[in-house]
């Protein structure tokens, strides 16, 4: 079978029409703690092999560019040729419908000439997307690139005014299903200061945006010609500015882009005065707001000291 160009979306109307109606309202990893219960089981190379793939080796391509333990399961890549040789990766999502919603978005990002592999071709919960020859960005980078990359994200950022409440609306959701699995492992000492300042420093005003949720040097590339692409594409969506930032800036782990406070100036000077103003003002609640959902999906695989460190951190 030959990939063919999937069916992009031709203007940025009509991807902005695909948004509204909710197609990719959910940036899975942001506003769906518990999306594995979701998945479906799908074999993968043999998905591959029906679009005339081959597997360039059966060890899974993992999203930071380096061959890990054999897996071809859920949420997996692996790197692929077709029949020219060229590299493709196929992207296993959880579902159907978080494949479509990655395909929508993945489309609105093109039209708005985001850097991001672009998606080939779709067949069910399978995304075969193009490869891009790039390497992940390795420790305390020089200012320049940190400016190449920030600048990269405050255009991404595209404004969506008319998503306030449903935004509004899936953060509290977040909150709420955060706070539950909190609650299932730890104390309710631990979990009652972090609900109250969740609710008593909610912003008052929602600004969504198109983004990458989970914005960290993991999920960046640097392409042999020097431009920066932001890959994890299902990762893709309408977020609350100020969420992504607070990640970049400080908060991703190990996968932080910012490593010190001079990263962080020239960071933040490629975004406007405004969103900066806002972002300073509401930083609070995002910091908690990471610390809530990152110790939930730190609770998904028990590690209970972990999560207990976050919060205790904070």
């Amino acid at each position: 079978m030959i990939i063919n160009e999937c069916n992009e979306l031709k203007t940025t109307e009509e991807a902005k029409m695909y948004l509204e109606m909710g197609k990719c309202l959910n940036s899975t990893y942001f506003y769906d703690i518990s999306r594995k219960t979701d998945k479906t089981n799908v074999d993968l190379l043999e998905v591959i092999a029906r679009f005339g793939l081959e597997p360039v080796t059966s060890l899974r391509f993992g999203l930071s560019g380096k061959e890990q333990e054999n897996n071809t399961s859920f949420g997996h890549m692996i790197l692929c040729t077709d029949s020219k040789g060229n590299k493709v990766k196929a992207r296993n999502c959880f579902s159907s419908s978080e494949a479509e919603r990655m395909e929508r978005s993945v489309a609105f990002a093109a039209n708005n000439s985001i850097q991001t592999p672009k998606i080939l071709a779709r067949d069910g919960q399978v995304i075969i997307l193009e490869y891009i020859d790039g390497e992940n960005p390795e420790g305390v980078l020089p200012l320049e690139d940190i400016r190449l990359i920030a600048e990269a994200h405050a255009e991404m950022e595209i404004p969506l005014p008319e998503l306030e409440s449903k935004t509004a609306e899936k953060l509290h959701k977040l909150i709420s299903e955060a706070l539950l699995k909190l609650r299932e492992y730890l104390p309710e000492a631990t979990v009652e200061p972090l609900e109250k300042a969740l609710i008593e420093k909610f912003p008052t005003k929602i600004y969504p945006v198109f983004d990458h949720q989970d914005n960290g040097v993991h999920n960046i590339l640097k392409g042999k010609d020097g431009q920066y692409w932001f890959i994890d594409e299902e990762a893709f969506g309408v977020l609350p500015f100020g969420y992504t930032l607070e990640r970049a800036l400080f908060g991703n782990g190990g996968h932080t882009i910012c490593k010190n406070d001079s990263q962080r100036e020239v960071y933040m000077s490629c975004f406007t005065p405004e969103q900066i103003d806002y972002y300073i003002k509401t930083r609070e609640f995002w910091k908690m707001l990471l610390v809530a959902r990152s110790s939930a999906r730190a609770l998904e695989y028990k590690e209970v000291d972990r999560a207990l460190g976050l919060i205790n951190e904070a």
